[in-house]
C-alpha cells in the first residue's frame, strides 16, 4: 500500500483543481476521503515522514479525512494524517458493515 502516493497524488489533483476552478464555485467544500485496507509498505513507509508529506500537500486548502478498512491497517497513522489536516478518522473493523459503518 502506497499511502504517501496516494495522499500526493490526490492533493496534487485537488489543488490543481482548485488552482483553476471558477471562483464562482465557492461555497463548496474541498477534501479528499482516502479510504485503505493496508499498511504503508511501498514508497515512504515511515509514519513521521508520510504524516510530515501530507501536512506539506494539503497545505490547509482543504480537509483530508481517513477510513481504514480491516485488521491489517495502522489507525494511529490514518488518524494523525486526518487530525492535523482538519479532518477525522473512521474505523471499519474487519467483520464489520462498511455500509451501515460509513452513514452518518
Amino acid at each position: 500500500t502506497d499511502i504517501n502516493g496516494g495522499i500526493q497524488t490526490g492533493s496534487a489533483l485537488l489543488s490543481d483543481y482548485l488552482s483553476s476552478k471558477d471562483e464562482s464555485h465557492h461555497n463548496s467544500v474541498s477534501l479528499i476521503i482516502f479510504l485503505t485496507d493496508g499498511r504503508p509498505t511501498v514508497g515512504v513507509v515511515q509514519s513521521p515522514v508520510i504524516v510530515g508529506n501530507t501536512k506539506a500537500a494539503v497545505q490547509e486548502k482543504f480537509c483530508l479525512f481517513t477510513i481504514g478498512m480491516g485488521d491489517d491497517v495502522d489507525y494511529k497513522l490514518l488518524e494523525r494524517m486526518s487530525l492535523e489536516n482538519c479532518g477525522t478518522m473512521r474505523r471499519i473493523p474487519e467483520d464489520a458493515d462498511a455500509n451501515v459503518m460509513l452513514k452518518g
